[in-house]
């Protein structure tokens, strides 16, 4: 996927880093990563940070503490898409007073973004010279972010469900037709 997205930074600079970052991410100690990419998802892990979101979207009006609590529980139990976070909120009858769009660029602000990729049916392995691009690319249009992007910031690890075995676990040797190797 990440031949994909090569160039995306110059078409939409406001991209910056992200796409660096999420491939960077993806790569398994071994050089490999997976085939398929899935959006990403976000984590409030700090209670406070959802409780404040939530008052912000809701207001703090004594009727809306219920809608408050519900939407604060959404954010603080676990990973989430936006897609998924709106269909909890309808499904509750969350009804936030500011404008969807308000309301998911703070969600977004306050959150960890974790990378998600899918196995399927194995790895790419030369996805390297595709993350080359992609850091050649941003910094066509942010020359000033390299060092920035190369030494100021932690990247997700993006935990695979299969990985790949060793040589010696893949290759055995057979015997010949006069059963001797």
């Amino acid at each position: 996927m990440a031949q994909n997205r090569r160039i995306d930074v110059i078409f939409n600079p406001r991209i910056g880093s992200f796409n660096v970052k999420m491939f960077l991410s993806l790569i398994q100690a071994d050089g490999y990563n997976p085939l398929s990419v899935e959006s990403v998802t976000f984590t409030i892990k700090d209670k406070q940070i959802c409780d404040d979101i939530a008052a912000e979207a809701i207001g703090r009006a004594e009727k809306a503490q219920a809608q408050r609590e519900a939407l604060s529980n959404i954010l603080h139990q676990g990973p989430f898409r936006p897609g998924q976070l709106f269909e909890l909120m309808k499904e509750q009858l969350i009804t936030p007073l500011v404008d969807r769009h308000t309301f998911i660029n703070r969600v977004a602000a306050a959150a960890d973004v974790s990378p998600m990729g899918i196995y399927k049916t194995g790895f790419w392995s030369d996805h390297w010279t595709y993350i080359m691009d992609l850091l050649e690319s941003y910094l066509l249009i942010h020359p000033d972010g390299e060092e920035h992007l190369l030494f100021d910031q932690l990247l997700p690890y993006f935990f695979s469900p299969a990985s790949v075995r060793p040589r010696s676990e893949k290759y055995v040797l057979s015997l010949n037709v006069n059963g001797d190797g």
